[in-house]
């Protein structure tokens, strides 16, 4: 159970920072929790963000819901 809690959280902070990220240059966002959405938002701004498109990290996407 304490891995999901930790891949809860590393999943809400990969979020906000993208979010966060989206707004600095501002672009407007939707409501979501899809990473791999908000990495490719980012990699509009700047291509460099494509190197996060992982299936590892877009995974993470799953625990935004099922913790909770």
């Amino acid at each position: 159970m304490q891995a999901d809690a930790v891949c809860f959280h590393m999943q809400q902070c990969i979020e906000k920072h993208l979010k966060a990220y989206l707004i600095f240059n501002g672009k407007e966002i939707r409501k979501t929790h899809d990473i791999a959405e908000l990495i490719s938002s980012c990699s509009e701004i700047d291509e460099s963000f494509n190197i996060l498109l992982r299936p590892d990290i877009v995974k993470l996407t799953d625990y935004a819901v099922e913790i909770r």
